[in-house]
């Protein structure tokens, strides 16, 4: 996590927004009871990282977009649980694309609440969803990234899971691949 969260900020405009974190969260809080520490580990690197990032690309170290973007996690972790006890990997992966969706959806919500570029029409929340600030990659092209970043995320996620041992796949409440009952 803090690797992704460190290096996104070093490739933000060559490459925005390739940063799986709705599918970190997501994935954490679907197999939380298996393994609990992981959605607190992604939280604590979340916040140790804010504070780096923020600095990187030259705004404030902590503000209210961190306070915004944590929540925005912490939703994604809650329709994480909502997946608990799914271990088909196509449910997994449309659970990941809600959250990565929900988390696009609240963060450039945001955008459009706080940013003064936006106009405060529908035009302006459009603008804020699609197109983005003038001068700056469309925000399309953020929430296509981060689709792709989430589900390959989620698809690895899954798939270590899945491959390693009929032991380790059970614990987290999914069938190995070739296994058969």
């Amino acid at each position: 996590m803090l690797l992704f969260r460190v290096g996104g900020a070093y490739t933000s405009t060559s490459m925005p927004n390739i940063m799986p974190f709705a599918a970190i969260f997501f994935c954490a809080a679907v197999f939380a009871r298996a393994c609990p520490l992981l959605l607190p580990a992604a939280a604590i690197a979340w916040v140790l990282g804010g504070p780096v990032t923020s600095m990187i690309q030259g705004y404030d170290a902590f503000g209210l977009v961190d306070v915004v973007n944590m929540a925005a996690m912490l939703i994604c972790g809650l329709i994480g649980f909502q997946f608990q006890g799914k271990s088909k990997t196509l449910p997994l992966l449309g659970g990941t694309l809600l959250a990565a969706i929900s988390f696009y959806l609240i963060t450039n919500t945001h955008s459009f609440i706080s940013n003064p570029v936006y106009p405060r029409t529908m035009e302006g929340l459009g603008m804020a969803l699609w197109n983005g600030v003038p001068g700056y990659p469309p925000t399309w092209v953020f929430f296509r990234n981060s689709l792709c970043a989430n589900t390959v995320f989620a698809l690895l996620f899954v798939a270590t899971l899945k491959f390693p041992s009929l032991k380790t796949a059970r614990r987290f409440g999914l069938e190995p691949v070739g296994s058969s009952h």
